[in-house]
């Protein structure tokens, strides 16, 4: 069977037979003015006045609808008025995306020094994947740190026998360091952070080793002391070595054998850099935040200064850290 292609004919008469492309435009066409006309029309119906006058024939006069009650439209108005309003807020839904997952939402970064609260700050989430999440941390965000006794310069100097057992104060304060994009695997005891400086150069990265649980929109990070610096050419050092061994051993910190194992996660990790892999393979370097995130508002008043007993870190994609998400 031969195949005639479709093309434009002219008849006697002027007609001409139109291709299947012409029809199908013509037939979105008039389906989109249908539309159109439908919510012209049911738009115009509802803002269309309604008489409540007890006589039909003056209202039917007038080329008003007509009702024999209170009720200021029909039922068929009604009727539609409820699908207007349930498109529009399906609209509105997907619009605002409002999932727990939802890039830019708002979290609480709580950090606990020896089981104490040293400081909240919100911070803004950038993705969650079931291999973890990357939030998003801007200098100067209002946030709230211990109120330490004059002379301490930091939490972590102060020994946990002499700190209150109620936890200390908190007082309003903004977040003095530099911008810095989190990632947060799931299930590993360590975070990576991209550091930035003025017109967001990236300075290079700072892996923080910790324990973390995640509590709905808190995320509880209990600090291990020992901590890595790494350059934008990668190379690296670690950090605070002298307080991670003088804290080893403490109830309020970690044994002998948790140390081993510490550490043995900042050597994974110190690998990772050496081999140029993610995170260190220079993905996330160029990072800016969207221009329409404004600064996080300070959120409520910490309610634990004192870190809440759990003895399973959790992830962000874990079940019981989205329960309440």
């Amino acid at each position: 069977m031969r195949v005639v292609p479709w093309c434009r004919c002219t008849w006697s008469r002027g007609s001409r037979v139109r291709a299947p492309s012409e029809e199908l435009s013509e037939r979105i066409t008039q389906q989109a003015l249908g539309t159109q006309h439908l919510m012209a029309s049911v738009e115009g119906s509802l803002r269309r006045p309604v008489c409540r006058s007890a006589s039909p024939r003056r209202a039917r006069a007038q080329g008003l609808p007509t009702t024999g009650g209170a009720c200021a439209f029909h039922v068929s108005d009604a009727r539609t008025a409820g699908m207007i309003n349930h498109m529009k807020t399906d609209k509105q839904d997907v619009a605002n995306n409002r999932t727990s997952s939802e890039k830019g939402r708002i979290l609480h970064w709580n950090f606990f020094i020896g089981g104490h609260l040293s400081a909240s700050v919100p911070v803004r989430l950038v993705e969650r994947t079931p291999e973890g999440q990357l939030v998003w941390m801007e200098t100067g965000t209002p946030m709230w740190r211990t109120a330490l006794p004059r002379g301490a310069t930091h939490l972590r100097d102060i020994a946990p026998h002499e700190r209150p057992a109620e936890g200390y104060p908190v007082v309003a304060d903004r977040w003095p360091m530099g911008d810095a994009l989190f990632y947060q695997p799931a299930g590993a005891a360590h975070s990576v952070l991209w550091l930035f400086g003025r017109r967001q150069k990236f300075r290079g990265w700072y892996v923080n080793l910790e324990r973390r649980v995640h509590r709905g929109d808190d995320i509880d990070i209990t600090d291990h002391e020992l901590d890595i610096n790494v350059a934008p050419d990668r190379t690296w050092c670690w950090k605070d070595e002298q307080s991670f061994a003088e804290k080893t051993g403490h109830p309020a910190y970690w044994t002998a054998e948790e140390a081993v194992a510490i550490r043995t996660e900042g050597d994974t990790v110190a690998r990772l850099a050496e081999a140029g892999t993610f995170p260190f393979d220079g993905s996330w370097c160029d990072f800016r935040p969207p221009p329409a995130w404004t600064t996080p508002p300070r959120p409520p008043v910490p309610r634990h200064p004192l870190l809440s007993p759990s003895t399973v870190p959790t992830s962000p994609t874990s079940p019981a850290s989205q329960q309440n998400l």
